[in-house]
């Protein structure tokens, strides 16, 4: 959906200026002109995915999702500009820990100033780094820990190939079969992933509700 239609009507953003709805006509243009930008290879990476991020949220093209937009593509241009290669960097998380100073940069680049929202995409970046290197390490430690409360199943188990994917996927869905508390907590070697094979130690998961007759832990 495009600010057709909201022409001249003020948007108010929590904890930031209104945010006047861009002329319709003017979207398909700049959004080009966003392109366009991101395709340069000569500018800094950091400066960069800064720049373009500000840009999109002075274009604003959608009624709603703008944000969870613009912070899709700097990732993406993170990727493309092989500043990350394997995981996502949470820079989201250091923008979240000073939204009003976020606002402000985003409002001075919008009066030409680009330096405040290039300074907090590089200390959000900085933040990432740290807290993105401290939540690996978290989830290998806990892989580990899963891996020790196999002890006893044969190394060949689908049980060992079971972990990994429950820390890469949070949450998972036991389709097809239904086992109520009870027998959860009943069953010696842990929860069965039925059509799957393999049993993950009970301590290992937690109930997080059902959908469509379906498990899904976490």
């Amino acid at each position: 959906m495009s600010w057709s239609g909201l022409v001249g009507r003020i948007r108010q953003v929590p904890g930031a200026r209104p945010v006047i709805a861009r002329q319709p006509q003017l979207v398909l243009p700049d959004i080009q002109g966003l392109i366009d930008f991101m395709q340069r290879r000569e500018i800094p990476a950091p400066l960069h995915v800064a720049v373009a991020h500000a840009q999109f949220e002075t274009i604003h093209p959608f009624v709603d999702g703008n944000g969870r937009t613009g912070g899709a593509f700097a990732h993406a241009m993170l990727r493309q500009r092989n500043l990350t290669t394997r995981t996502t960097a949470p820079i989201s998380a250091g923008i979240l820990r000073n939204t009003g100073g976020y606002f402000r940069a985003l409002t001075a680049f919008r009066h030409g100033h680009a330096a405040p929202i290039i300074r907090t995409f590089i200390d959000a970046s900085t933040y990432a780094v740290a807290t993105g290197e401290q939540l690996v390490k978290s989830l290998a430690a806990a892989l580990d820990q899963s891996r020790s409360q196999l002890a006893g199943v044969r190394s060949d188990s689908t049980s060992f190939t079971l972990l990994p994917l429950l820390i890469a996927q949070p949450v998972i869905e036991i389709g097809g079969t239904s086992y109520p508390e009870d027998d959860m907590a009943d069953e010696p070697r842990g929860v069965p992933f039925g059509g799957v094979g393999g049993y993950v130690p009970r301590s290992t998961v937690v109930s997080s509700g059902s959908i469509g007759g379906s498990r899904l832990l976490r």
